[in-house]
């Protein structure tokens, strides 16, 4: 499990709603930091793609609720798992470091409020997101082509070191897109990109590892044309595939329907 360098404090609720409180440090405001987008922009994406992939319009708000209380309202119908609420401390994580290593933090505590993490451990949470990124990968695999090799007779496997590797990925859709649809697809590819590169998927690395082995910043492409949507990444630091079968869902739920994948995935070191 990754350390956060934030303490974080699990409370079940008998309310249907989860609600996530960050207590932030005295010289920062609640509403500085969701001004600045500090707080606000990574968890934001992240929130916006797993709407879409349940098929809600917004199911979340982020707000000031006392000048150094920053809470996070989470309806019933978007929080189905508790691997959701360790990818949202990943990105507070994600958007917090930079204070932290410079003895200057950003926020002091967090507060998980929900049912679903009555009786549950923080290691809980990280063991959650372990097994969602697990299956997702075993989903993947199966839409790797029959004689899919990923690297000297390694076979039909999908990769679990991401960042060794050059990911092309293209989904056909079953009919042309409109614009709408285009742009569509394209702002879900973005925020599953952002969520990616703040984090969200990763269970045991943390943000500062990452700086540290140069994974990020990484070379990403998205396009979205009438038959194509494409993304493609070089060495991801971290899994792609529970964020593109979220992309997938979201899709999905507004009727667009792919009807092909195709990979071309690189060993590149």
């Amino acid at each position: 499990m990754r350390d956060l360098g934030t303490p974080v404090d699990l409370k079940g609720s008998r309310k249907r709603d989860s609600l996530l409180v960050i207590t932030t440090a005295r010289d920062y405001t609640a509403d500085e930091l969701i001004r600045d987008n500090i707080i606000r922009e990574l968890p934001e994406a992240f929130l916006r793609l797993l709407s879409a992939a349940t098929g809600l319009e917004r199911a979340f708000s982020i707000e000031a609720s006392a000048k150094n209380q920053i809470s996070i309202r989470l309806s019933a119908d978007l929080m189905t798992g508790q691997w959701q609420f360790a990818s949202l401390l990943n990105l507070i994580d994600s958007s917090t470091f930079v204070g932290r290593m410079d003895d200057d933090p950003f926020i002091t505590t967090i507060e998980i409020q929900s049912h679903l993490v009555a009786g549950a451990s923080l290691a809980g949470l990280y063991e959650d997101l372990e097994k969602t990124n697990a299956i997702a990968r075993d989903v993947m695999t199966e839409l790797l082509a029959p004689d899919f090799d990923l690297s000297a007779g390694l076979g039909r496997v999908w990769p679990q070191v991401p960042s060794d590797y050059f990911f092309d990925v293209d989904m056909a859709p079953l009919k042309p897109l409109d614009t709408k649809n285009r742009e569509f697809a394209e702002a879900m590819l973005l925020d599953f990109d952002r969520s990616l590169a703040g984090s969200a998927f990763e269970p045991e690395v943390s943000p500062e590892a990452w700086f540290e082995d140069s994974l990020v910043p990484y070379g990403v492409e998205i396009h979205a044309d009438q038959n194509l949507i494409k993304y493609r990444v070089d060495f991801p630091p971290s899994d792609i595939s529970t964020g593109l079968l979220l992309v997938r869902q979201a899709l999905e739920a507004r009727f667009i329907q792919i009807k092909s994948w195709s990979f071309d995935i690189r060993e590149g070191w």
